[in-house]
């Protein structure tokens, strides 16, 4: 990814992909609630827009490269994001669900990443991402 960003996008883009690699050795000591808070408070200063107002697109899956050079993306885009900066940091992949849930006041569907405490957890019990 890094050398994507590099050859592909602008400076910032590439300081921010050598920061999303630091941040599985900064958390790596600290529990998982920890990790989980951290991630998300990374994560939430990107800008979530539908697909169509970055892409021209109607339902377009953006790359990890595209998502951290433009820190623009749809549900999807931030889940699978996420996703992977929690396996990276030794989650594993049976605590971790994509699920899609409906928000009925704004009658959408939208794309989240669940985490369960142990595989026989419910995943909506404790939260979502």
């Amino acid at each position: 990814m890094l050398n994507r960003l590099k050859s592909e996008y602008f400076k910032q883009a590439y300081r921010r992909g050598l920061a999303i690699n630091k941040i599985p050795s900064e958390l790596e000591d600290q529990n998982i609630r920890m990790q989980l808070l951290e991630m998300n408070r990374i994560f939430n200063q990107f800008e979530f827009l539908e697909d169509h107002l970055p892409w021209g697109e109607q339902d377009y899956w953006a790359t990890a490269e595209e998502f951290h050079a433009t820190r623009k993306g749809n549900c999807k885009d931030f889940v699978i994001a996420r996703y992977f900066a929690l396996r990276k940091l030794g989650l594993p992949d049976g605590l971790l669900y994509l699920t899609d849930g409906k928000a009925v006041k704004q009658n959408v569907v939208r794309m989240v990443l669940s985490y369960a405490p142990t595989p026989a957890s419910n995943p909506t019990d404790s939260g979502q991402l």
